[in-house]
């Protein structure tokens, strides 16, 4: 009897088999033939823009706000990486069938490294993607939606109609407008709100009713974009990033008068001014981070000078204290 049950169940089993197949697509309606067609669509639409894409990769611990990339891929295999830290650095990428259409950078490249590079420790933020999944891609070809495998923020490309250093040097100008500076006060929302820039994080320091927060932003040659977590995630619930009183702040206008820059409220009635001030080291002690060609030559040769010179009486801090970041060679903090 027990013979018959294994029969009958084998014989159940096979058919049931059959009829899942017989079920199942075929031709070219077959999953890995459609696979295949959208990875080689995906391959050609990534070729196909002369100036290549621009993105902005937002870390996996978004506070610290997003980061303007330029991609130009070839057709095949290669493909040129730029970003607000540097010029194009060549390497190879991939397109493959891993759940979806998954895009790789498979090879070493030091412009996306900066970011996704898993035993970097210098700041949270830098939890980038060197792999994402194929979201979506607009019917004009226009845009292409990826997630990032390891952070699941959105990389949203978008065909560039200028080469990758021209729309990188206009992102730039504005952050190095704003980099380390305050803002005149901005009314929003029925409060006003006193705003500082932090560059190298990019995030705004927002204080309102003497209550201060961070707010994760990004440059554009526009102005400043603010990150809320439904900007980043799908999965994610927004939070009220942005709250200034009863509005949300989102952006942050920046207009060019002259040798100087002029940031505009959203509803651009407001005019704030950039504001700077100087800062006492003798009454107090600093943490700094500064470039080579960024800050001037008398100063680098300055703390270069005291690097490691011993705390004066009576004082319990050494004046200078010069290290290099292993991934910024020509950094010095």
């Amino acid at each position: 009897m027990r013979l018959y049950y294994i029969l009958a169940f084998a014989a159940l089993s096979l058919f049931s088999s059959c009829q899942l197949y017989e079920d199942a697509p075929t031709g070219m309606g077959r999953p890995g033939v459609v696979l295949d067609d959208e990875i080689l669509s995906l391959y050609k639409l990534l070729g196909s823009s002369p100036h290549g894409w621009r993105g902005v990769m937002i870390p996996g611990s978004y506070q610290y706000g997003g980061i303007n990339f330029c991609f130009k891929f070839d057709d095949k295999t290669m493909v040129d990486v730029s970003s607000e830290d540097g010029g194009a650095v060549r390497s190879t990428y991939t397109l493959s069938q891993s759940d979806g259409v998954r895009l790789t950078f498979d090879s070493s490249n030091s412009r996306i490294g900066r970011y996704a590079s898993p035993d970097y420790t210098l700041l949270q933020g830098l939890e980038g993607d060197f792999e994402l999944r194929l979201e979506s891609v607009s019917p004009d070809g226009k845009q292409v939606v990826f997630t990032g495998i390891y952070s699941k923020n959105k990389l949203v490309l978008t065909r560039l109609d200028e080469e990758p250093e021209e729309y990188l040097a206009k992102a730039k100008a504005v952050r190095d407008a704003l980099y380390g500076k305050a803002l005149s006060p901005l009314k929003l929302g029925g409060k006003e709100a006193n705003i500082s820039v932090f560059g190298l994080a990019r995030q705004l320091h927002v204080t309102v009713d003497g209550e201060s927060k961070l707010m994760p932003i990004y440059f554009t040659p526009e102005g400043v974009n603010v990150i809320a977590p439904d900007d980043v995630m799908d999965d994610k619930p927004a939070e009220r990033v942005g709250q200034i009183g009863t509005e949300i702040l989102r952006s942050l206008q920046v207009k060019k008068e002259g040798d100087a820059y002029k940031v505009l409220a959203p509803d651009g009635t407001q005019q704030l001014d950039i504001q700077e001030t100087f800062y006492d080291l003798t009454q107090g002690k600093i943490k700094m981070y500064f470039y080579e060609g960024w800050a001037s030559q008398d100063f680098v040769d300055v703390l270069t000078s005291i690097n490691g010179t011993p705390a004066s009486d009576g004082k319990d801090a050494v004046p200078g204290l010069i290290s290099r970041d292993r991934w910024y060679q020509d950094r010095t903090t």
